[in-house]
């Protein structure tokens, strides 16, 4: 056994002294700026990129970890407190000692200068560049004092250099492939040829070349990164990637094995036919991905998967499957709060349920529900009304419901998809007003066609309602109005005509819906994009004989980690024949203004009219038909700024948790509903119009965000109003809801 003797400890720690000392005295000698507050090292102040051409200050940013000290509000009102201390001799001591305490919590919004994170930060930099063809490229740095903004600046210092382009692009070990497997790569190939080399293209291209062999029959690829030869005198750059592809795949025996958890097992079928291959198909990556999605969108499964084997008995162009299947618990029974929106009009609604649920009721993973509500419907327009002396602003509307749901996930195929069908037969009891009530029965049936999650549209829907819907209480509202006119009687054709109605069925219309959903988070998104686009059309000479379409659009863009913009357009419009007695369902009909809307508005609210009866206006009733009766047209958009905090260091962890949990937005909307339906023919409004007659409303809100969806609260103000109601920020609307807008 060897020991080191002292001396030789004691030499190091001397070597390793001096050198550290060297270290902090030559910082020391550049002048560099101190701060009582950061006693362990020089802050940066300032960060800066010199020479960059190519690359902006932002984007080389993004590259170096090195951060310049980032002060916040509660940080700069302490230090600005602390200065105006010192300069006044008669701040009482214990005063400054309690603020400089309180300084020293935001320690860690300072940023201090670490050789170490630099060197890597050079490391980083240089990387960038050569992997964007600049190789001859060069990084430095230094850190120096500016004396006239009194900062530490670190900056990095960039010779670009030439860019090299690419001369060629070489994949081998493809030549004994299938010419329609050639054909399909091909397709995805550029010349690059006289291009400016990035290494992202490159891994693009070579990441298509590598996803369409997995999608026709190649399992066990192996293949190199790209590889770049670099030529300094031609400033040029040869790429070569090496594939070794194995033999071409098809799928052999298909076994299918369920981990039932003691539950009822789907029938064998129903589970075969949540595959979108067979046997003798070319093996395909995305089919196995698509097929696990089916597996787990019945809802029966917790998990799903699909592995490859091959054994002595087949041939080596063969690979068996093995499907492994994990079931859930199938049956519930519940009573629980909810918050939910409607389909239609997206108004929130609150109240509670009391069902019984199985996933599996007949064993083909058919869903069975029946359950009984209590809610209350636009719950937002009710707290947002404030002290309103609108009585019907002020209401709080209710509705019970009792049904049955029901789902068969697989009826039959079409073009080789699933298409599932669904019904909901249901009752309802919907209390307005002084015993005025909308009791309906509705029976809709639902088929769907589920597409491949990589086309534009992931579902089409084919809608059959019927509904039978009938008014109680309507002559209280007539009785009790001693001002009724001509008029206002006129405007009640929607409600009057579904009262002396005297056939069962008042609506029966089929629907077509397209939906496209690519949002990489259905509850708080930050990128992606949601399509939804629907026709309603009558199907039988009942009342309700109308044509409904509309569009929703929405689109998300992530500007950073923290911050997200987000866009959305809505439109729709309802065909009517106003020379008869017609009647269109409170949720068919187009309301504009509240919390999903243009918030500078009360919900329902908001409506066009190119023409005022001041008579008609001042009757008691205006302010009902105001509030439940809707118009025929509705065009909407919004764009709202989405920032979310970051989760802090300095704070407790609870704390940094609540925090972490909050977030703010800004917002514009747009929009207007036209012709109103109290009407007996179409007002005066024309489609050429419809865009100068927006009205406009800008604001504010905060976020909390839970695992159900962000918790709302909206600040909005009108900014213009066609109608000339509004004034101008005059009026502040207070929105509350549960998830985002849109």
């Amino acid at each position: 056994m060897h020991f080191i003797p002292n001396r030789l400890i004691l030499l190091v720690i001397v070597i390793v002294s001096s050198l550290t000392n060297i270290q902090a005295n030559e910082l020391e000698n550049k002048g560099l700026y101190t701060s009582k507050f950061v006693p362990y090292g020089y802050e940066i102040n300032r960060l800066e990129f010199i020479g960059n051409k190519d690359f902006n200050d932002a984007e080389l940013s993004t590259k170096v970890k090195s951060r310049p000290t980032n002060i916040g509000l509660l940080h700069s009102l302490m230090l600005m407190y602390y200065e105006e201390g010192e300069k006044n001799r008669h701040t009482p001591k214990l005063a400054m000692e309690t603020i400089e305490k309180n300084i020293q919590w935001f320690e860690n919004e300072r940023r201090v200068f670490d050789e170490k994170v630099v060197l890597e930060d050079l490391k980083s930099l240089e990387s960038h560049y050569k992997n964007n063809g600049y190789h001859q490229s060069e990084v430095n740095y230094e850190i120096f004092p500016d004396s006239t903004t009194q900062e530490n600046v670190l900056a990095f210092y960039i010779k670009e250099g030439e860019r090299y382009t690419i001369s060629t692009v070489t994949y081998l070990g493809l030549d004994s492939i299938d010419q329609e497997v050639k054909n399909k790569i091909n397709n995805v190939i550029t010349d690059h040829n006289g291009d400016y080399y990035s290494e992202q293209t490159i891994e693009s291209e070579y990441n298509q070349v590598t996803s369409t062999l997995e999608n026709n029959g190649f399992l066990y690829i192996k293949s190199s990164k790209p590889i770049i030869y670099i030529d300094d005198e031609a400033k040029t750059d040869s790429i070569v990637i090496e594939y070794n592809l194995g033999k071409r795949k098809k799928i052999g025996e298909i076994e299918i094995v369920d981990v039932r958890n003691d539950q009822p097992a789907v029938s064998y079928n129903m589970r075969k036919m949540q595959l979108t291959f067979e046997t003798g198909d070319y093996y395909s990556k995305i089919d196995e991905l698509q097929s696990r999605i089916n597996f787990l969108s019945l809802g029966v499964f917790e998990n799903a998967s699909i592995s490859y084997f091959s054994d002595s008995t087949t041939s080596d162009s063969i690979v068996n499957v093995k499907v492994s299947l994990v079931y859930n618990n199938q049956q519930d029974w519940e009573v629980s709060p909810f918050v939910n929106r409607t389909v239609f009009n997206e108004t929130t609604n609150a109240g509670i349920e009391a069902g019984y649920g199985h996933k599996n009721v007949f064993g083909a993973a058919q869903k069975f529900r029946l359950y009984g509500k209590i809610f209350a419907r636009d719950i937002s327009r009710f707290i947002g009304s404030g002290n309103s002396t609108n009585e019907y602003q002020n209401l709080l509307e209710y509705e019970y419901q009792a049904g049955i749901k029901f789902d068969q996930p697989y009826v039959f195929s079409l073009w080789n998809w699933n298409v599932g069908a669904g019904t909901n037969p249901q009752y309802s009891v919907r209390n307005i007003l002084n015993n005025f009530t909308l009791n309906t029965f509705s029976w809709p049936f639902t088929f769907q066609l589920r597409l491949p999650y990589y086309t534009i549209i992931n579902s089409i829907y084919v809608d059959l309602n019927f509904e039978s819907e009938k008014p109680s209480g309507l002559d209280n509202i007539f009785n009790n109005d001693t001002t009724l006119t001509s008029d206002i009687a006129q405007a009640l054709i929607i409600y009057s005509s579904l009262q002396d109605y005297d056939k069962f069925i008042t609506l029966a219309t089929m629907s077509f819906r397209a939906v496209g959903d690519k949002r990489d988070n259905p509850i708080n998104p930050t990128k992606g994009y949601y399509l939804n686009t629907s026709v309603e059309f009558p199907i039988a000479d009942v009342l309700s004989n109308y044509v409904r379409t509309q569009i929703k659009i929405y689109n998300y863009f992530s500007l950073s980690s923290q911050l997200t913009t987000a866009f959305k357009i809505t439109a729709g419009h309802i065909f009517l024949n106003f020379n008869s007695e017609y009647y269109v369902p409170f949720d068919r009909q187009f309301f504009a203004g509240g919390a999903n809307s243009v918030r500078g508005w009360i919900s329902r609210n908001l409506r066009y009219q190119p023409k005022e009866d001041s008579v008609f206006k001042a009757n008691n009733l205006y302010e009902f038909l105001e509030n439940f009766v809707g118009s025929t047209s509705l065009i909407e958009s919004s764009l709202e700024f989405r920032y979310k905090f970051k989760r802090p260091e300095y704070f407790s962890e609870f704390l940094a948790d609540q925090i972490e949990s909050l977030g703010l937005v800004a917002f514009a909307d747009i929009g207007n509903s036209y012709d109103w339906l109290v009407n007996d023919n179409r007002s005066d409004t024309k489609s050429s119009n419809f865009f100068s007659t927006l009205a406009v409303s800008i604001g504010a809100g905060i976020r909390y965000f839970t695992p159900v969806g962000p918790l709302r609260l909206d600040f909005a103000t009108p900014i213009y109003d066609p109608n000339g109601n509004e004034t101008p920020f005059r009026n502040v609307r207070i929105h509350v809801g549960l998830g985002h807008t849109f």
